[in-house]
């Protein structure tokens, strides 16, 4: 079951509905309501308003998004999807093998389509095959080669596809013409939390890109001198697992078991002037929706969050959200203390 740009739709537990004019994410997609304004609304909240057509047309809460390597870059030449890296990112970044996940829109970092390339910082030319992970298996997405010190565009992905590139397999031999050494062959595994793609501080400037971009090193290749030759490589060493990351939630704790988060836009970005307002809106409930999972997963008790007031179409929308958990219970925060503008969560954690 899928979800089609244009099907109609009404409320589930409320009166009215609209167009699908965007789909968000695999449980989330724009309404477009009659006074033209689109909300993010959970796909588990609405019905189809008309029932004609094919089946796949109906969705419910078990709607997903099936796995879809666009074609758009097949009709591109293997030329036209190489470009070569900035003159100075063999100085500046490690030599090695990454992908690099590049907004289109550098104004506005976590929405719109990204480009999903493969990195070749190395004097070797590489020979590629991209499997990524699908269910119990794997799709093969790409394959190919690309030249020493380039990247190589392997898709152009939708937000709504984004999370089928999140987890998957890379594997990778090197040539060159002249060489003291053979390099081994290259299979790693990679993996990508997919709430790295909702954070604005996740896109950073990359000499290898030379715009903001979320890159992840597949593996490092080291130079060792070795006699007269100064360009012999290999794969180094695994290097050590990383420190554990904190939770998102952690930074909102204000005691033991209960954390704050203040969900007003000045909180959420420095760039509010320039966003519509379904866009900020998307960015709200994003965080909410962060958050909230963190929260659970973190085994935290309570959670406020502070929506303020406005027009109350944030708080109507969050509240949607949460009559999706069964594990949570919500009401008004505390009137003295927040005034009309909070929710407080009380997480029944399953143990």
């Amino acid at each position: 079951m899928k979800f089609e740009l244009g099907d109609k739709v009404k409320f589930l537990n409320e009166k009215g509905g609209g167009v699908i004019s965007r789909i968000i994410s695999s449980n989330m997609v724009g309404v477009t309501i009659e006074n033209g304004f689109e909300l993010p609304v959970m796909a588990s909240e609405l019905i189809p308003a008309e029932t004609g057509g094919s089946a796949e047309k109906m969705f419910n809460k078990n709607y997903d998004i099936e796995v879809d390597i666009s074609s758009e870059n097949q009709t591109l030449t293997n030329d036209q999807r190489i470009i070569e890296l900035p003159a100075f990112a063999s100085r500046e970044a490690k030599e090695g093998i990454y992908l690099a996940f590049v907004p289109q829109d550098q104004k506005w970092l976590i929405t719109g389509s990204l480009d999903i390339y493969l990195v070749n910082n190395t004097p070797f030319e590489a020979l590629y095959n991209i499997y990524i992970r699908k269910n119990n298996g794997y799709l093969g997405a790409d394959y190919g080669n690309v030249p020493p010190l380039s990247r190589i565009l392997l898709e152009t992905a939708n937000r709504e596809h984004l999370d089928q590139w999140a987890e998957g397999t890379l594997q990778c031999m090197f040539h060159r013409e002249h060489c003291a050494e053979i390099m081994q062959p290259l299979h790693r595994d990679y993996k990508v939390k997919q709430m790295k793609f909702l954070k604005e501080d996740n896109y950073t400037d990359s000499p290898l890109i030379g715009q903001k971009a979320l890159v992840l090193m597949i593996s490092e290749i080291s130079s060792a001198q070795q006699g007269v030759d100064d360009t012999m490589f290999r794969i180094a060493k695994p290097v050590g697992k990383p420190e554990k990351e904190k939770p998102l939630i952690a930074q909102f704790m204000i005691d033991e078991d209960t954390a704050e988060v203040d969900l007003h836009l000045h909180k959420l970005t420095a760039d509010e002037a320039s966003l519509s307002n379904s866009q900020k809106i998307e960015i709200q409930i994003h965080h909410f929706s962060r958050c909230l999972e963190s929260a659970i997963s973190s085994g935290v008790s309570k959670v406020i969050f502070i929506h303020g007031v406005g027009a109350g179409i944030l708080k109507v929308e969050l509240h949607k959200i949460l009559r999706a958990y069964d594990n949570v219970e919500f009401y008004d925060g505390s009137i003295a203390k927040y005034g009309v503008g909070a929710t407080e969560i009380v997480i029944h954690q399953h143990r």
